[in-house]
């Protein structure tokens, strides 16, 4: 598999393809190797096609813990959509060990890039854009520093290092300096189309909500920019990688970056949705209707507490029902604080052998809803695969809006 993504991969020459092997991992270097970068295709059922087919090559970075693996993640939700519509996505990976402060390794992860986007370019791409999360977000957009390097950047919660996340105020505190760096790696910046997200309620920019500087920064740039701040419904350093923000911005990110032509100065709007949903359910759904008593026909609604991350909301609609059995789409919205990925899926629950409780089972997942004869007393309980359990009462109906925002 390594030697025909290399062999696919040859006209970008990417650092450490010249060794052939098989990687342990997915997207891993080959086994007996430890180059401090190398590059794979992000996603296997979408490998690249080439420059002469492709849309253009987006170069994904990951961000950085510490010295802590970080390169076996895959790229964030959204970006595949990027594959989807005919680009050559390719994930940069750096060796965890080669990983300093930002004065010691940053500048040599920026040239690693800004190397790939010129052969990139060299080799025929039309376009091509750099993007990164975190860490890797602050790389692609220094990288973006040099004209005719990049034709677009995404820059998702980007930060000049991870030793400020979680730190709230603090003397000396590595985040009151973080926002100075993005702003004057934004003034550098030469890409004709920025992408910025830096949410509200993120753990690695603190408490000054610097937002409001980072849009005067792209307005006076006079280029083309899509920002997505604090005013969104998503909250955190991870917003972006939330289903909810794949499916309410994802396409409009496509749509911005893959457009032809001269972009426009100033910014271009990917709005939110309006009002906010407090679920992920399908397009054009219909809740079902109240069964009434003795039914777990209808909408239920409970939540649980998630520890320090306040309380996550559930939506248990039952859509069908038999004697020992009932199918529904269960919900789970962003909780409290408003972090977490929405997620929604259909379930079988099938009655247990004590015949007082229904059960959805999976793996080490476990979802059991008890309930009385007439339906009046309803709870759920949910096992995780690491052996997590959460239990919540339900309640007849669920509130399908959110009520945001959260401060007014």
């Amino acid at each position: 598999m390594y030697r025909l993504v290399c062999a696919t991969l040859s006209l970008l020459l990417l650092a450490g393809c010249q060794q052939q092997g098989v990687s342990a991992h997915r997207y891993g270097p080959p086994e007996g190797t430890s180059p401090a970068y190398w590059q794979v295709a992000a996603y296997y059922d979408k490998p690249p096609i080439g420059p002469e087919v492709a849309r253009g090559v987006l170069f994904w970075s990951h961000g950085v813990s510490g010295q802590n693996v970080q390169w076996k993640g895959k790229p964030l939700r959204f970006v595949k959509k990027f594959a989807d519509e005919g680009w050559d996505v390719i994930k940069v990976n750096r060796n965890n060990l080669h990983e300093r402060s930002w004065n010691a390794s940053g500048p040599k992860h920026v040239a690693d890039l800004q190397e790939r986007a010129r052969k990139a370019r060299s080799d025929g791409y039309r376009r091509v854009v750099l993007g990164g999360q975190s860490y890797g977000g602050a790389i692609s957009l220094e990288a973006a520093s040099i004209a005719g390097i990049a034709d677009g950047v995404i820059a998702i919660a980007p930060g000049h290092g991870s030793d400020a996340c979680g730190k709230g105020y603090g003397i000396g505190r590595r985040a009151d300096t973080l926002p100075r760096q993005l702003r004057e790696a934004l003034e550098r910046n030469e890409a004709p189309r920025t992408v910025l997200m830096v949410a509200d309620g993120d753990e690695c920019v603190g408490f000054n909500r610097p937002h409001a500087s980072y849009r005067e920064t792209l307005q006076a740039s006079g280029s083309s920019f899509v920002f997505l701040d604090d005013t969104m419904p998503i909250r955190g350093h991870f917003a972006g990688n939330t289903n909810q923000f794949d499916r309410w911005y994802g396409q409009c990110i496509v749509e911005f970056l893959d457009a032809v032509g001269a972009p426009k100065r100033g910014e271009t709007a990917c709005p939110s949705p309006s009002p906010v949903p407090a679920y992920l359910l399908p397009d054009g759904y219909r809740p079902p209707a109240d069964g009434g008593p003795g039914s777990l026909l209808g909408a239920w609604s409970g939540s649980y507490s998630i520890g320090k991350r306040g309380t996550r909301n559930l939506c248990l609609l039952v859509e069908q029902e038999h004697a020992g059995s009932f199918r529904a789409e269960v919900a789970f919205g962003a909780g409290s604080q408003r972090k977490a990925s929405m997620v929604t899926a259909r379930r079988y629950f099938s009655i247990d052998a004590s015949g007082g409780s229904f059960v959805y089972e999976r793996n080490k997942y476990r979802m059991t809803v008890e309930a009385d004869a007439e339906r009046k007393n309803v709870s759920v309980t949910i096992r995780t695969e690491k052996g997590k359990e959460y239990r919540s009462r339900l309640k007849r109906g669920c509130s399908l809006l959110d009520d945001w925002p959260l401060f007014g």
